[in-house]
């Protein structure tokens, strides 16, 4: 938000989501007609940014009839649609339906190649002519570019021709790894109608005290310093890379009644 401030006076507003679910139509609504000149407090939006992939509501991505009202909405005031598609590929498969049914709905869109499809570096901006063209000035204006990008273009092309379809054993894993933590009467795992890649879990906080470095001894990374705590799987993620991590949260957890 602060380089949106400084480099390019823009300024970002999150709106609030209700019961951790969509954001209410009403309330859409009532973003699209505000008139911000008539009162300088308040900032004029233009562009409306979705994320197909609702990482702060546990993983679930967005119903395509709701992006579709969205999209309407946003056309008949006059604003511009974004879709952030960090993880649009994985929302894809998990609701059956190609990656541009989704992105169809927005005027542009932004996807990551190496979250979920596993490409070691890299993202795409996609638009029209004029809103690329003006995308690539504002990259350089702001230090962009790489020289010798080839490489790295080749590792995302092979990720987009390869990695798609496969999305679907890193959701099962994510599945299979929540229901077997369910079974751990000291975490909570957040439920989710729609898993994908992604669970949550929670615990008493002085449970959480040496959880890292317990699991760094036996070859799990693991952040714990927020609450839910987030575990992500994807093709680096094995079968047996399951089965030891709910063995490690398993060993945790007695090794702690035994103390």
């Amino acid at each position: 938000m602060r380089i949106l401030r400084k480099r390019v006076g823009a300024q970002s507003w999150p709106a609030c989501n209700l019961n951790r679910s969509k954001i209410s139509r009403t309330e859409l609504w009532t973003l699209a007609r505000s008139k911000p000149l008539s009162n300088r407090m308040i900032f004029i939006w233009r562009l409306p940014v979705f994320c197909a992939w609702r990482i702060l509501f546990f993983g679930t991505p967005l119903a395509l009839s709701y992006i579709k009202e969205a999209g309407s909405l946003a056309s008949k005031q006059g604003l511009r649609f974004h879709l952030d598609g960090a993880r649009v590929f994985n929302a894809a498969v998990r609701l059956g339906v190609a990656a541009d049914e989704i992105a169809g709905s927005f005027d542009s869109v932004s996807a990551c190649l190496s979250k979920g499809l596993g490409a070691p570096i890299g993202s795409i901006l996609a638009g029209d002519r004029d809103f690329v063209a003006r995308a690539r000035r504002w990259r350089k204006m702001l230090g962009g570019g790489t020289r010798q990008a080839g490489i790295v273009a080749a590792a995302g092309i092979y990720a987009l021709e390869h990695h798609v379809d496969r999305l679907e054993e890193d959701h099962g894993r994510a599945e299979r790894l929540a229901a077997a933590l369910m079974d751990i009467d000291e975490l909570d795992v957040q439920p989710c109608p729609l898993r994908t890649n992604m669970l949550f879990i929670s615990m008493a906080s002085d449970k959480r005290q040496g959880l890292a470095h317990f699991m760094h001894d036996r070859g799990i990374l693991i952040l714990v310093e927020g609450d839910p705590i987030r575990i992500v799987t994807h093709l680096d993620i094995s079968d047996a890379d399951i089965t030891t991590t709910v063995d490690a949260f398993k060993h945790y957890f007695s090794g702690r009644k035994a103390a």
